[in-house]
């Protein structure tokens, strides 16, 4: 049976804790509530319920090279210089360009990017230059564990 993504999430914590670190505290309902609205009237999409669940555990995360965006831009816990991007803002300044609207943006690896079309009610990751789709995925769940997967 695969590991869950709160499985790997366990590992990463695991991991953190003997290099000295911790993993992002999980994010407030108040900040939850207001994501979810401002998601949208910002961006005209409803928030998966799987990207709340994963922010009610860890508001963020920055992991070995993978970015998951936080609910608004937060510091990394243990540093005041180091920051995660916030869902929405990041988001924003994505879509500089109209034709990527089509797109919702969840992370980043530097050479993937983990989007839902909501029109197509699809997950994928994509190149991060020329948004070639590189795996398809069923469910945000889904596609967060082997983002999780590809960084452990």
């Amino acid at each position: 049976m695969p590991l869950t993504y709160q499985q790997l999430l366990k590992q990463i914590s695991a991991k953190s804790k003997e290099d000295g670190e911790s993993l992002q505290p999980p994010c407030s309902a108040k900040d939850l509530t207001d994501l979810q609205a401002q998601a949208r009237k910002e961006l005209g999409v409803e928030l998966p319920s799987g990207y709340a669940e994963f922010l009610r555990q860890h508001d963020g995360l920055d992991w070995n090279g993978l970015v998951i965006f936080a609910s608004k831009t937060v510091p990394i816990v243990g540093y005041k210089d180091r920051f995660i991007e916030g869902f929405i803002d990041w988001n924003l300044e994505f879509r500089d360009d109209d034709w990527k609207n089509q797109y919702v943006v969840f992370g980043d690896s530097g050479m993937d990017l983990y989007v839902f079309e909501p029109k197509r009610k699809k997950y994928s990751a994509r190149d991060c230059v020329s948004l070639d789709q590189n795996e398809s995925y069923k469910s945000f769940e889904e596609m967060i564990t082997a983002a999780l997967r590809n960084h452990l």
